[in-house]
């Protein structure tokens, strides 16, 4: 039998922004339970037909941030960061959030992370895509499959990208 199902495809590209950010809540090159090392590939799509200026920042949970890194994203390009925390800001114990600042593109730019570690067997790891401003960060969020016993244990990452204080619960 062959079964049906009504898609809708919505085009984001298409909102006009000449400017925005994302913001990746959790990112790092941090040493985990048993030696375990956890790092961050980054994404960024500049779905638009103009060149965008970025910078790239990274905001650590513990001391001071780096500088920023500034890169141009040509029309439709994607740029590819492995181990962006190491490779980008020659961090190599830290965790905290990726943000993407841009200017120059009337399209929104999207940007996704995939955190994982390596053995030998190859990766595990969970990908995650960034949020725009303009999403209300007080909403609340609903996360499924968390779990916590012999077998299983969850992580969960938040980020305070505001100046005013936050509660996480």
């Amino acid at each position: 039998s062959t079964r049906r199902q009504k898609v809708t495809i919505s085009n984001t590209a298409a909102v006009a922004a000449s400017s925005g950010a994302r913001t990746v809540p959790v990112a790092g090159h941090v040493q985990g339970v048993d030696g375990r090392m956890f790092l961050t590939d980054v994404q960024i799509e500049n779905p638009g037909d103009e060149t965008a200026s970025t910078q790239l920042s990274f905001q650590p949970s513990h001391g001071a941030a780096p500088r920023p890194i500034a890169m141009d994203l040509g029309p439709r390009e994607t740029r590819n960061v492995s181990d962006a925390v190491l490779g980008l800001f020659g961090l190599s114990d830290s965790l905290g959030a990726l943000r993407l600042d841009w200017t120059g593109s009337t399209s929104a730019l999207r940007m996704t992370s995939r955190t994982y570690t390596r053995n030998d067997e190859g990766t595990l790891g969970q990908a995650a895509a960034a949020f725009a401003d303009s999403e209300d960060p007080r909403s609340p969020r609903f996360v499924t499959g968390l779990a916590r016993n012999e077998l299983f244990r969850t992580n969960v990452g938040a980020v305070n990208d505001s100046a005013e204080f936050e509660s996480f619960q």
